[in-house]
């Protein structure tokens, strides 16, 4: 059996693939199963042990190079396409594949692209369940349906650029490191960068903490805001941008305090602590159930939230969170860890 999955962005929504790869691999433990995505979301899926082709495609950008791209798919003769993104092109690129079955969510406008289309799926909330639910009359949902833990494997390679980078940084164990990701995609989901300033300056002031801000090209500009409203230093900016590479950086940070973004869904796939601001969005979406001990979630319920206004507001959804409050909670977190 050939099956084929499609998820091309975002690196969230990539990563949360990763339970439903690992149900269908056990399922179908013969089956060939390759992935495709863009770069840089392909770093997720780079040395996963469940798939056996990675396909990396550029941005569709026309359909031109949709067609290409169908065309050129529909030679490995799939017998199944799960297309976890259900956008127009990719759903284009499914049916040019000619798959016997070509399944996906049920949305308007796909009625050609698709053969199997599943409305209104019922799961638990969190998006990593509501992907698995593409998969009902393929695997056991229920089997499985718990063990919604994100999958990202990094390589020794990677592991080892994060000794040399500590090394270099003079980064010990005893040291309390914690990443930051002050940026998100959408403005709204951005705390305030003055208020993480505040954050950074009150951890390295009161116990010692290294700070280490983490980013995505073209985003230096929001690092940069942070240090330049500091007193303190954060430790020097080396530019990480391989995803591979922040996990690796991550995965022995003593804490992470960020936005909802990218790097907040790879910092979850590891086992340290986490703390994350949500704006409008509703946490239950993007955090794993049972993980309030591990993940703790700044959010504000709040009567706009589903009538936002923003930037015609004052950002209470965020703001309410102050300084104060995360530095305590940091402290609380890290003190518990020694």
């Amino acid at each position: 059996m050939n099956i084929l999955l499609i998820q091309t962005k975002r690196i969230g929504d990539v990563i949360m693939t990763t339970p439903a790869v690992r149900a269908l691999r056990e399922t179908y433990p013969d089956a060939k199963i390759d992935f495709l995505t863009e770069f840089p979301s392909a770093d997720v899926f780079r040395h996963n042990p469940y798939i056996n082709e990675l396909i990396i495609i550029k941005p569709l950008s026309s359909y031109f190079s949709v067609i290409a791209i169908g065309l050129k798919l529909r030679k490995k003769r799939y017998d199944i396409v799960i297309d976890f993104y259900c956008h127009l092109m990719t759903g284009t690129i499914a049916l040019l594949t000619g798959a016997k079955r070509r399944i996906s969510a049920d949305r308007k406008g796909r009625f050609l692209s698709y053969n199997e289309t599943l409305s209104a799926l019922e799961s638990k909330p969190y998006a990593a369940n509501h992907k698995m639910q593409l998969l009902k009359n393929l695997v056991d949902i229920k089997k499985f349906e718990e063990d919604v833990a994100l999958d990202f494997y990094i390589s020794d390679e990677d592991r080892k650029y994060a000794e040399n980078l500590f090394t270099e940084l003079n980064i010990t164990n005893n040291d309390k490191l914690i990443t930051m990701s002050v940026v998100s995609r959408r403005e709204y989901r951005r705390y305030p960068l003055d208020y993480f300033a505040k954050i950074a300056d009150e951890l390295i002031d009161k116990i010692d903490a290294k700070i280490l801000i983490l980013y995505g090209p073209n985003e230096d500009v929001y690092a940069d805001k942070v240090r330049s409203l500091m007193r303190n230093k954060t430790l020097d900016d080396r530019k990480i941008f391989s995803l591979a590479k922040q996990r690796s950086v991550i995965e022995r940070a003593s804490l992470h305090i960020g936005n909802d973004n990218g790097i907040f869904h790879i910092a979850v796939s590891t086992k340290i602590k986490v703390i994350v601001f949500f704006a409008k969005q509703c946490s239950v979406n993007w955090v794993p159930a049972n993980s309030a001990e591990r993940i703790i979630v700044f959010e504000h319920e709040m009567e706009c939230r589903n009538r936002c206004v923003y930037p015609k507001c004052e950002h209470e959804c965020l703001t309410r969170t102050t300084p104060e409050m995360v530095v305590d909670k940091s402290i609380g977190i890290l003190s518990k860890a020694k």
